[in-house]
Order: structure tokens, then sequence, then C-alpha cells
């Protein structure tokens, strides 16, 4: 694509809220786009990701994520919210999470994403939100199992 062309697309398809944890920063792009078919994304990444939505550890927290959506809303058109939890969540351990086994991590992440959800459903009704959590396969690629759309 042309200089000129990138500089007038305007338009993004969804906003994603993920981790800043550099193990996934590769292998994103691929998982998003086998997962929801988008290409064109604006990204919000911070430390425990969705975590600054449902369970933030100061308030201000949630704040700066509903102020960066509601920009990428506003600038580039967005119809979509995308919440993205990884497994072995720094800032959820130093938060004192500590998991049994992946069945328990993945359960709470679960809940976490549906509180993260609900936060974003209330503030922008009119968008559709949807989550996953990243989970590395077996083969070593990055997959976002338990999509939820809503």
């Amino acid at each position: 694509m042309r200089r000129e062309d990138l500089l007038r697309q305007h338009k993004a398809e969804a906003v994603v809220v993920t981790c800043m944890d550099f193990r996934f920063c590769d292998q994103l792009r691929s998982a998003i786009k086998e997962a929801f078919n988008i290409s064109a994304y604006d990204t919000i990444r911070l430390a425990g990701g969705a975590k600054n939505l449902s369970s933030p550890d100061a308030d201000y927290r949630r704040e700066v994520v509903l102020s960066d959506i509601a920009t990428a809303c506003k600038l580039h058109d967005v119809k979509l919210v995308m919440l993205l939890n990884h497994e072995q969540c720094g800032a959820y351990a130093q938060a004192g999470h500590q998991f049994v086994d992946a069945q328990a991590e993945s359960d709470f992440h679960a809940g976490e994403l549906g509180k993260a959800r609900t936060v974003v459903s209330e503030s922008f009704p009119t968008t559709a939100v949807a989550s996953g959590l990243l989970l590395y396969n077996e083969d070593g690629t990055l997959g976002i199992h338990d999509i939820v759309r809503s």
C-alpha cells in the first residue's frame, strides 16, 4: 500500500485491549487474524490488559482504558472492542492470584473477562464487545481461546 493510502486510512475494525507482555507481541497479529478475521485494529497495551477494567488496582486505570477506547471509536470508527487476557499474567500474580492448574486459571480469566465486557458494554452500549484468552498451543503458536462475543 502506498504511503498516501496508508495515511488516509482512518478506519479500524476493532480496538484490542491486551497485556504489554513481550511474550505475546510477535504472534498477536496472526492470532487475532485467525480468531476474528481482523487485520486493521488499534491496540491498547497495559500490564494486565483487561484487568484494568475488571479489577484495577486503582480507579484511574479503568478511566485510562475507557478513554483510549473512546478515542479509538471516535477517531477510527471502531465498532468492536476486543478484550484479551493471557495465561501466566504477572499483573494478576502481583495482585496475589495463583492457580492450582490451567483449568482454574482459565475459569478465573473467564470471570475477569466477563466483568470487563460488562464495563465496556455499559460505557459503549452501541459497540460490540468480544473477549478471549491468549494461550500457547502445543505447537508453539499463539491462539485465542474461550472467545465470547456480545
